[in-house]
C-alpha cells in the first residue's frame, strides 16, 4: 500500500491506496461523483485489472510492479479549447521524470510515452465540463517500472532499460513533483513553454516518416500539434491535421 509522498505541495496528499481494482479512473470517478474530492487527490493501486489506454486498448501490468494510478485534478480557469495542454502538461512532467532516470526518452502522440522506440507508460486524461470550462480532470497514469516479462509486447520498462529494481514508493513520489511543477505552469497559462516543449519532445519529430491514414500511406514530417491537440504531418506540399486514431506510423500496422 503506498503513502502519500512528502516531496509535493498538493498531489498525493489525499491518497486512496487499494490492493486491486477494475480502473483507478473508475474509482476515481465514483469518489467524485459521490462529493466533493480535494484537488491532486491520488487513487492507486497495485493491481489493474482493466486498465484502459489511448485508442480504447487495453493497459496490462504485473500486480505490485508499477505505478498505476488516477489524479483527480481541477484546472483552474481552463477552457475546453485549450484542453489539449493538460495533456502536454502530464505528458511532459511523466517525461522530465523519465529523464532523470534514462535517456532517449520522447511523447508520443497523443500521450504514450517512449523509450527506445518501445512503449514506458501512457496516458488517459477525461474531463468533466461546465460550460466552456474543464470542471476536473481524471489523470490516468500507467508506467512500467520494475516489470521484465514484457515478452510479445512493444513495451521497456525503467528496470529493463537500466538493469536494476525501484522502490515503487521512492519513484511516485518523484513523479508526482515532476508532474506538479509542470501543472504549475499550466495554472499560470504558460502554453507556449507547454507547446514548444512538446513539440521537441514529440516521438518522431523533424524527421521523414511513412504514415498510415484512410488506408493509404504517404511520408512526411511531424512538425508539431495545433491548439486543439491535432497532429500537424507536412507532406512537402501542405501541413495535413490528424484527430486521435485517424494517423499513425506506417510500422504499428493496423
Amino acid at each position: 500500500m503506498f503513502k502519500a509522498p512528502e516531496s509535493t505541495l498538493f498531489m498525493g496528499k489525499r491518497i486512496v491506496s487499494v490492493a486491486s481494482c477494475d480502473s483507478t479512473n473508475l474509482l476515481a470517478a465514483d469518489l467524485l461523483n459521490s462529493g466533493a474530492v480535494a484537488d491532486g487527490m491520488l487513487v492507486i493501486t497495485d493491481e489493474q485489472r482493466a486498465g484502459r489506454g489511448q485508442r480504447g486498448n487495453t493497459w496490462q501490468a504485473q500486480p505490485g510492479m508499477n505505478l498505476t494510478f488516477t489524479l483527480v485534478l481541477h484546472p483552474l480557469h481552463l477552457k475546453v479549447v485549450d484542453q489539449f495542454y493538460l495533456s502536454m502538461a502530464v505528458a511532459l512532467g511523466v517525461r522530465d521524470y523519465l529523464a532523470g532516470r534514462l535517456t532517449g526518452s520522447f511523447v508520443k502522440w497523443p500521450n504514450d510515452l517512449m523509450v527506445n522506440d518501445r512503449k514506458i507508460g501512457g496516458l488517459l486524461i477525461e474531463n468533466q465540463i461546465a460550460g466552456q470550462l474543464i470542471k476536473s480532470s481524471l489523470v490516468g497514469i500507467g508506467l512500467n517500472i520494475n516489470q521484465r516479462d514484457l515478452e510479445g509486447l512493444a513495451a521497456t520498462s525503467l528496470a529493463k532499460v537500466n538493469n536494476r529494481n525501484y522502490d515503487l514508493q521512492a519513484e511516485l513520489g518523484d513523479l508526482l513533483q515532476s508532474l506538479e511543477a509542470r501543472w504549475q505552469q499550466l495554472q499560470s497559462k504558460e502554453y507556449q513553454t507547454l507547446a514548444d516543449h512538446y513539440t521537441r519532445l514529440l516521438y518522431g519529430h523533424g524527421a521523414i516518416h511513412t504514415f498510415r491514414a484512410a488506408d493509404k500511406l504517404f511520408r512526411g514530417t511531424i512538425c508539431g500539434v495545433d491548439r486543439a491537440g491535432r497532429l500537424l504531418i507536412d507532406d512537402g506540399e501542405e501541413i495535413l491535421c490528424f484527430q486521435t486514431k485517424e494517423v499513425r506510423f506506417a510500422s504499428e500496422g493496423y
